[in-house]
Formats: C-alpha cells, sequence, structure tokens
C-alpha cells in the first residue's frame, strides 16, 4: 500500500547531535526511516500521514532544540 503524506515539518538545529536525537526518538516513537531526511546535516525534515502525526512532529523537533521549524503545506 502506498502511503500518501499530506504534510512535511522541517526543523534547523544548531548541531547535528540535536538531529540525531530529535531523529532517535522519532524512531523510536513510530516514525519510520523512510519518512525522516536530514540534509544538511543541521536540519532533519519529516513526512507525516495525518495532521495529528505532522503537530507530534513538531513538538518533537522543538523539544529537542530546533531553532525554526517550517510546516509549509499544513492542512
Amino acid at each position: 500500500m502506498t502511503k500518501i503524506y499530506v504534510q512535511t515539518v522541517t526543523g534547523s538545529f544548531e548541531n547535528s547531535e540535536q538531529v540525531e536525537d530529535a531523529r532517535s526518538y522519532l524512531l523510536a516513537n513510530g516514525f519510520e526511516e523512510s519518512e525522516l531526511i536530514n540534509n544538511p546535516v543541521t536540519s532533519l525534515t519529516v513526512f507525516a500521514e495525518s495532521a495529528r502525526e505532522a503537530l507530534e512532529a513538531e513538538e518533537v523537533l522543538r523539544n529537542y532544540g530546533a531553532i525554526s521549524i517550517s510546516a509549509p503545506n499544513f492542512i
């Protein structure tokens, strides 16, 4: 079954350790590797399947120190 992502959430961080901490948390809490992209090393993009999942991702990124969060196609 093909997944449909309704939202992307990108957080920018001051250092790669914050990115890895946020990434590890997301992976341990229901997100899949294919839903996470970090490029460059100090940003992390999450592909969310629902608005609820997007809000959860945004909260995690904020909790792990994101200095900027972008969710351009929030529905």
